[in-house]
């Protein structure tokens, strides 16, 4: 620029172009001055769309600069006439999960919870229904139901209940029969209890009674051998527990007492064990005949 510039004036040109002012011939004195044009500001407009409300403030001036801004337009009548479910906050546009859950519910054969939005399959309740929920969360219905029976015999009641299905399977049960007229015409000493059949000693105990010879206790059931109190009965009981009579038993002997010249001889007992048989005499007094006493008496051979 020194090179074209004298003091007659700077040859170069300098043009300005859109918004922007040249000032000056280019000489030292006058030197080209170029600044920027401060003439009409550029207009600027705002344009709306059907989702988004455009707005632009400010003149456009570096102190009252144009300002566009925008806010988004949320239809408060949606052509299926319902609510809007999009919202507006201060960090934007929303749509919650709570806020379209009520849009759902529940027809034939479903479950639904609006609070949490889960959806179930609905089993029905009908009597005879053979659908249910597997074990693996699935709807399960079984191929086919057996048909089950119950078959009773003398001494077993047997019970089937339920359907054969899996919500309701088949159920067999039994419980044993107790004849209430046995055969015999006796009372049935046998018994059911919470724990099985039983019979216990003191249902049997009263079946025996005691005959000749023995004793019986039913409170106890002891049988024991009942020795007579006739008098003259040898047997006893020993020492062992067993019984016993001395001499081997058998017919007792008969004894007779006789009298001789010198001797008066006397037989006294039965010959029992208890009451032996003694045999005494004494001397006879004077002469004459003796005198002589027959008495029998009886000993165990």
């Amino acid at each position: 620029m020194a090179k074209c510039c004298g003091s007659a004036g700077c040859k170069c040109a300098v043009t300005a172009g859109p918004g922007v002012t040249v000032d000056g011939n280019g000489s030292p004195t006058n030197p080209y001055i170029v600044s920027a044009d401060s003439g009409t500001p550029t207009p600027v407009t705002a344009a709306d769309t059907p989702t988004v409300d455009t707005t632009v403030s400010g003149t456009g001036a570096a102190g009252d600069p144009y300002v566009v801004s925008a806010a988004v337009i949320l239809d408060p009548t949606p052509p299926g006439g319902g609510s809007n479910l999009a919202k507006a906050g201060p960090d934007g546009v929303y749509v919650e999960c709570a806020d379209v859950r009520g849009c759902i519910s529940a027809g034939d054969g479903a479950s639904y919870d609006p609070a949490t939005g889960v959806v179930e399959a609905r089993v029905s309740t009908d009597a005879g229904n053979t659908t249910t929920l597997g074990a693996d969360g699935g709807l399960y219905t079984p191929a086919a139901s057996t048909a089950l029976g119950a078959v009773d015999t003398p001494t077993v009641d047997v019970t089937v209940s339920g359907t054969g299905s899996a919500a309701d399977p088949y159920e067999v049960s039994a419980a044993v029969i107790l004849d209430p007229a046995p055969p015999g015409g006796g009372a049935n000493l046998a018994k059911a209890g919470p724990d099985g059949v039983y019979v216990e000693c003191a249902d049997v105990r009263q079946c025996f009674t005691a005959g000749d010879g023995a004793a019986y206790d039913p409170a106890t059931g002891e049988i024991s051998a009942r020795v007579s109190t006739d008098a003259g009965n040898t047997v006893a009981f020993g020492t062992d527990g067993g019984l016993y009579a001395a001499g081997g038993g058998g017919a007792p002997s008969v004894v007779t007492a006789g009298d001789t010249t010198t001797a008066n001889n006397t037989v006294t007992g039965t010959g029992a064990a208890r009451r032996p048989v003694r045999g005494h005499h004494r001397r006879a007094r004077g002469p004459g005949p003796a005198r002589r006493r027959n008495q029998p008496a009886q000993r165990r051979a």
